[in-house]
């Protein structure tokens, strides 16, 4: 039972392994719900969680940082696993930020940051919690971001929605640094602002295609041509291109192809990863009601898994890698170069 509580597993599927391997006899929730107490009891010892979590966190050496009201609560908390530090600093061009809600009793937001492997794949980076999503907490939760990178350069492309606040800290905090707009959430708040304007589908449909060609357009050119076009055909005086010109052009070299595509992001123009990341943690949290360290906890078991599927990326592809003896030499050279690195 001890193991399994200890992986999170929720208690209706421990009374029922239990009950199917037939252990104990009879095992009630009630049951399972006191074993887990008197567990937590012992591995607090006398400590309240936070201060457990904060000892937990500096003996497995996590990156870490948090910071108190005067009434001694927590009002931010930042941590990074070492693995995830590890990761960040070799995949440190792109990252996507978000916050996500209901990971824990204390109704903190959540920024979630994650990167892109080269195999394609997530992995967490780092979180942090937050009392507000005011500018002055993204941008202690940026400052501690950074000291992941001491001695490297700094991520290249940072990729969120449109909060103004976590906009202004990352300027503050990665001037060189290029903040790339989710392009994703652009289209479903034109929708939830628009399609109401649209008598049918069919309208729609048209104003939408428009709508694409604008965002994708390939130069400066291109756009003001499909930018002019566009107002034209949906009026300019329209409440949806109202929309579109005060809410998104002010900041179009954020996500329109033309000037987003100057810049390395890896093909990540949305922040899809991390609504991803959002729901394999909700997996393993299975609570909204968690104090601060098991939403750690939990979320230290997503990072081990990302850890061994990464391992195991790397053993595939190095035990498929061949270089043969009529290989150019200049190529040998790069692939021996790339192994080593």
């Amino acid at each position: 039972m001890h193991r399994l509580a200890c992986g999170g597993v929720s208690t209706r599927q421990i009374v029922s392994t239990l009950r199917q391997q037939d252990l104990d006899g009879y095992v009630s929730p009630r049951a399972v719900s006191n074993e887990r107490q008197r567990q937590r009891a012992a591995e607090l010892n006398g400590r309240t969680p936070i201060e457990a979590l904060i000892d937990a966190l500096t003996e497995k050496r996590f990156v870490h940082n948090v910071v108190w009201d005067p009434n001694h609560r927590v009002k931010g908390l930042f941590f990074a696993h070492p693995h995830a530090v590890t990761l960040s600093r070799k995949y440190r061009s792109v990252f996507l930020l978000d916050c996500t809600y209901k990971t824990n009793k204390f109704r903190m937001p959540y920024l979630d940051i994650v990167g892109v492997t080269s195999f394609n794949t997530t992995f967490f980076s780092c979180g942090a919690f937050l009392t507000a999503e005011r500018e002055a907490d993204y941008i202690w939760a940026m400052q501690q971001f950074a000291t992941l990178f001491e001695g490297l350069s700094l991520p290249s492309t940072l990729v969120t929605d449109r909060e103004l606040a976590l906009m202004n800290a990352i300027h503050t905090v990665f001037p060189h640094s290029v903040n790339l707009l989710c392009v994703w959430h652009i289209q479903k708040n034109v929708m939830a602002r628009c399609r109401k304007e649209f008598a049918n589908q069919e309208l729609w449909q048209e104003f939408q295609g428009h709508l694409s060609r604008l965002f994708k357009s390939q130069s400066a050119g291109t756009f003001e041509a499909a930018w002019n076009e566009f107002r034209a055909k949906f009026g300019l005086d329209s409440q949806p291109v109202q929309y579109i010109q005060s809410r998104w052009m002010p900041y179009k070299t954020h996500f329109i192809s033309a000037w987003a595509d100057e810049y390395l992001h890896l093909g990540e123009t949305n922040t899809s990863r991390v609504e991803g990341s959002h729901s394999l943690l909700k997996r393993y949290l299975q609570t909204s009601t968690g104090d601060l360290k098991t939403m750690v906890e939990r979320c230290s078991m997503a990072i081990e898994e990302q850890r061994s599927a990464h391992d195991r990326a790397i053993g595939f592809e190095t035990a498929n890698l061949r270089i043969h003896s009529h290989m150019p030499f200049s190529l040998k050279w790069c692939v021996r170069c790339l192994d080593t690195a």
